[in-house]
């Protein structure tokens, strides 16, 4: 039997500047913002928008999934901040990137660009590096390299850069000319190795760093390690193993850790759980059993936790459960039994619990129904065969 809880609350907020007016299926907007999704939109049609009453002011502009003459943007207004464009062809459907569509357009003040799936290439980024004021920059899915990157990374102000699935790599022994001002960089899903982590950890103002889906391996890690102002580090698959783990543990600040699909075993789980800053620590996928859990229950300040697709039983779990304040905890796809399900019912903080994909039984779900701050529950893909009293799953609901 498949059990499943999950309660949502959905809150809908509009400030007090927002009116929700649908001009047509096509296009939403505000006194601030315009919002176009599925348009196809000529030059023309986009003046008269903008001709339209309260929206002189505009500041934003999002246009997804649509298709627009190359030359609109230069109709936006001078004082424009953020601009948005997402899987945005010509009028035929034909790459935008083809045109230097950022020619002549009124950018001086932007704050925010978001260049999605664009078909982007080094050689058209000349014009985003000369945006002073650009503090994010979002150019995710596009065909940008580490010759790219070196282009804008250096953008006086920018903060923000989120470069994820491209080809960015091979800085190697690149030194920057000044220290750049990004606090958070985004580069899952490159082709950052080892060879690049260097560089990388030159950008000393980072708190926030995105490296999942690279080959930075142990070595690169050992590099990432000197950057001390990192409070939450994403290294997901990335074949980091016992050794990378003991080269991380030596960063003092990490507030959330990311090592999903990675190797460190139970070696590298007691390398880990000597970074008492973590209260957030994601471990699934890392060939930790028993041992390692003993090991990352000694981690008392975490609050979140994740050992999902791991190796661990009952065992390990009443090492687990003597980490009192965690509220989220997910051990989904583990070898958890009923004794392992009744250790974890003593977690009397836990709001979020994942255990699907275990051992547990009748028995074991009854002590889970007992917890009655859950929130959201799974235990899908056990063996429990029937629910005694109904009554212990509203509990989960009051």
């Amino acid at each position: 039997m498949k059990i499943n809880f999950f309660v949502m609350v959905v809150i809908l907020y509009y400030p007090s500047w927002s009116i929700a007016m649908h001009y047509d299926p096509e296009l939403r907007f505000t006194d601030s913002s315009l919002d176009f999704f599925g348009a196809t939109l000529s030059s023309q049609d986009f003046s008269k928008f903008l001709s339209i009453k309260n929206l002189t002011n505009i500041k934003e502009c999002k246009i997804s999934h649509s298709k627009m003459d190359p030359s609109l943007l230069s109709q936006l207004p001078a004082d424009i901040e953020k601009l948005s464009l997402n899987s945005v062809t010509d009028l035929e459907g034909n790459i935008l990137s083809n045109y230097d569509f950022l020619k002549n357009t009124p950018l001086k003040h932007l704050k925010v660009l978001i260049f999605r799936n664009q078909h982007m290439t080094d050689s058209q980024l000349s014009r985003i590096a000369e945006m002073e004021e650009l503090q994010a920059l979002g150019l995710s899915n596009n065909q940008i390299t580490g010759k790219g990157f070196m282009s804008i990374v250096n953008i006086r102000g920018l903060e923000v850069l989120d470069l994820r699935d491209n080809q960015v790599g091979s800085f190697q022994s690149i030194f920057f000319s000044q220290v750049p001002s990004i606090k958070r960089l985004i580069l899952k899903h490159n082709c950052i190795s080892n060879q690049d982590t260097f560089c990388i950890t030159q950008m000393k103002k980072i708190t926030y760093l995105d490296l999942s889906e690279n080959k930075i391996g142990d070595a690169g890690a050992d590099d990432i390690a000197f950057m001390q102002r990192i409070e939450t580090l994403k290294l997901n698959h990335n074949k980091i193993r016992k050794d990378g783990a003991f080269n991380l543990s030596r960063m003092r600040g990490i507030r959330y850790l990311h090592l999903d699909f990675n190797k460190i075993g139970d070696a590298g789980a007691d390398h880990i759980s000597q970074m008492h800053s973590i209260i957030g620590l994601y471990l699934e996928s890392n060939q930790i059993g028993d041992a390692g859990a003993e090991y990352i229950a000694g981690m008392q300040q975490i609050t979140s936790l994740s050992l999902a697709k791991n190796r661990i039983g009952d065992v390990g779990v009443k090492s687990i459960a003597q980490i009192s304040g965690i509220t989220d905890l997910d051990l989904s796809d583990n070898q958890i039994g009923d004794t392992g399900a009744a250790y974890v019912s003593n977690m009397q903080r836990i709001r979020n619990l994942n255990l699907a994909g275990n051992q547990i039984k009748n028995n074991g779900a009854a002590h889970v129904f007992k917890m009655k701050k859950i929130k959201n529950l799974n235990l899908n893909d056990n063996y429990i065969t029937r629910v005694s009293s109904f009554s212990k799953i509203l509990l989960l609901l009051e």
